[in-house]
Protein backbone atom coordinates (compact mmCIF):
# COMPACT_ATOMS: atom_id res chain seq x y z
CA UNK A 1 0.00 0.00 0.00
CA UNK A 2 2.87 2.37 0.74
CA UNK A 3 4.57 2.20 -2.63
CA UNK A 4 6.58 4.79 -4.56
CA UNK A 5 3.80 5.42 -7.08
CA UNK A 6 1.34 6.40 -4.36
CA UNK A 7 3.87 8.68 -2.71
CA UNK A 8 4.75 10.34 -6.02
CA UNK A 9 1.10 11.13 -6.77
CA UNK A 10 0.40 12.77 -3.42
CA UNK A 11 1.78 15.91 -1.87
CA UNK A 12 4.77 15.08 0.25
CA UNK A 13 3.45 16.96 3.29
CA UNK A 14 -0.08 15.54 2.96
CA UNK A 15 1.01 11.92 2.47
CA UNK A 16 1.13 10.94 6.19
CA UNK A 17 -2.28 12.50 6.83
CA UNK A 18 -3.85 10.76 3.85
CA UNK A 19 -2.39 7.37 4.77
CA UNK A 20 -3.51 7.86 8.39
CA UNK A 21 -7.06 8.60 7.27
CA UNK A 22 -7.12 5.62 4.89
CA UNK A 23 -5.82 3.28 7.61
CA UNK A 24 -8.31 4.61 10.20
CA UNK A 25 -11.27 4.14 7.85
CA UNK A 26 -10.05 0.68 6.80
CA UNK A 27 -9.48 -0.50 10.36
CA UNK A 28 -12.84 0.82 11.54
CA UNK A 29 -14.61 -0.85 8.62
CA UNK A 30 -12.80 -4.14 9.26
CA UNK A 31 -13.92 -4.03 12.89
CA UNK A 32 -17.54 -3.14 12.21
CA UNK A 33 -18.27 -5.32 9.14
CA UNK A 34 -18.26 -8.72 10.93
CA UNK A 35 -20.58 -7.42 13.64
CA UNK A 36 -23.01 -6.06 11.05
CA UNK A 37 -22.77 -9.27 8.98
CA UNK A 38 -23.51 -11.33 12.10
CA UNK A 39 -26.55 -9.18 12.88
CA UNK A 40 -27.79 -9.58 9.31
CA UNK A 41 -27.35 -13.34 9.60
CA UNK A 42 -29.25 -13.42 12.89
CA UNK A 43 -32.12 -11.49 11.30
CA UNK A 44 -32.35 -13.35 7.99
CA UNK A 45 -30.48 -16.65 8.53
CA UNK A 46 -28.42 -15.80 5.44
CA UNK A 47 -25.23 -13.87 4.76
CA UNK A 48 -26.51 -12.96 1.29
CA UNK A 49 -27.71 -9.46 2.15
CA UNK A 50 -24.44 -8.64 3.90
CA UNK A 51 -22.33 -9.93 1.01
CA UNK A 52 -24.41 -8.08 -1.59
CA UNK A 53 -24.16 -4.89 0.46
CA UNK A 54 -20.38 -5.17 0.69
CA UNK A 55 -20.20 -5.95 -3.05
CA UNK A 56 -22.23 -2.81 -3.74
CA UNK A 57 -19.93 -0.71 -1.57
CA UNK A 58 -16.90 -2.12 -3.40
CA UNK A 59 -18.50 -1.38 -6.77
CA UNK A 60 -19.33 2.20 -5.73
CA UNK A 61 -15.76 2.64 -4.48
CA UNK A 62 -14.37 1.43 -7.79
CA UNK A 63 -16.53 3.99 -9.61
CA UNK A 64 -15.22 6.69 -7.27
CA UNK A 65 -11.62 5.68 -8.03
CA UNK A 66 -12.31 6.07 -11.76
CA UNK A 67 -13.03 9.74 -11.08
CA UNK A 68 -9.65 10.40 -9.49
CA UNK A 69 -7.37 12.62 -11.54
CA UNK A 70 -3.60 13.12 -11.36
CA UNK A 71 -2.37 16.04 -9.27
CA UNK A 72 -1.69 19.39 -10.95
CA UNK A 73 1.68 19.85 -12.68
CA UNK A 74 2.94 22.10 -9.89
CA UNK A 75 2.54 19.23 -7.43
CA UNK A 76 4.23 16.77 -9.78
CA UNK A 77 7.10 19.21 -10.26
CA UNK A 78 7.48 19.68 -6.49
CA UNK A 79 7.52 15.95 -5.86
CA UNK A 80 9.98 15.44 -8.72
CA UNK A 81 12.29 18.12 -7.27
CA UNK A 82 12.20 16.44 -3.86
CA UNK A 83 13.10 13.10 -5.47
CA UNK A 84 16.06 14.66 -7.32
CA UNK A 85 17.31 16.29 -4.12
CA UNK A 86 17.05 13.01 -2.22
CA UNK A 87 18.93 11.15 -4.95
CA UNK A 88 21.69 13.78 -5.00
CA UNK A 89 22.16 13.70 -1.21
CA UNK A 90 25.25 11.81 -0.04
CA UNK A 91 24.57 8.36 1.35
CA UNK A 92 25.19 7.85 5.05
Amino acid sequence: MHDDHTCQLLWTKAYPSIIGLVMAVGTTSAAIAPVVAGHVYDMSRSYGAAFYSIAGICFASSLAVLGVTPPPRRVQACVGLADKQAAAAPAE
